[in-house]
């Protein structure tokens, strides 16, 4: 009896799941970069007063984009990872930027500039925190979908990999699958990713009206 209901428990919990990020999908009014598709190219201000370029990133043979946010519960518990992986691999010409497309004015200011500023200092990023909200034309033109959305290019700056940074979900602390890193440890030894597109779990990009 037990077990039947853990395996109703867990099928229910599956569906439920499915559900939202079909909805998330329908509500959002763009689709992610196909991979294989180019990295589209940014110029956005950062929260360190500097303006930040994709071609500022020519000598690296990865390029990592995470969308995310300052809200989120998502996001929250995974900046601490996203910290770590930026040091981690500092030194490996991996480029690395987070970047903010909410709605400036969702949240009663929440995700706005200044905002990303006072959490860029409070989570002591070693990380390029960069501001989309005003035009959000970044954020459509990758296809975000979710913060956090990960989105990893070749050095030739081809898409192979979008998806989760990772299953931390709304958990602090390590988790047991590091999407992003294993796919990045890939590509640095010269290996395919096995899964170039997961699910992007988290807080939906919150558009302008």
């Amino acid at each position: 009896m037990k077990n039947t209901i853990k395996t109703i428990s867990k099928t229910l919990v599956a569906a439920t799941v499915a559900i939202s990020l079909t909805q998330l999908a329908q509500a959002s009014p763009v689709t992610p970069l196909a991979i294989g598709e180019s990295a589209p190219d940014f110029s956005l201000k950062g929260t360190d007063g500097k303006t930040y370029q994709l071609s500022d990133y020519a000598d690296k043979d990865v390029m990592v984009v995470v969308f995310g946010c300052n809200h989120c519960p998502f996001m929250v518990p995974a900046w601490t990872r996203l910290n770590a992986f930026a040091t981690d691999y500092a030194d490996k010409s991996v480029g690395f930027v987070v970047i903010n497309s909410n709605d400036p004015n969702y949240g009663g200011g929440s995700d706005n500039f200044e905002a990303m500023v006072k959490e860029y200092a409070k989570q002591s990023m070693q990380f390029p925190y960069i501001y989309d909200g005003e035009t959000q034309k970044v954020a459509k033109a990758y296809g975000a979908l979710a913060t956090p959305h990960a989105f990893i290019f070749d050095k030739n700056r081809k898409l192979v990999y979008q998806g989760q940074f990772d299953n931390g979900k709304r958990n602090p602390g390590p988790t047991d699958i590091n999407t992003v890193r294993d796919n990045v440890d890939a590509i640095l030894a010269g290996k395919t990713i096995e899964t170039p597109t997961t699910r992007a779990i988290g807080c939906s990009i919150k558009w302008k009206k």
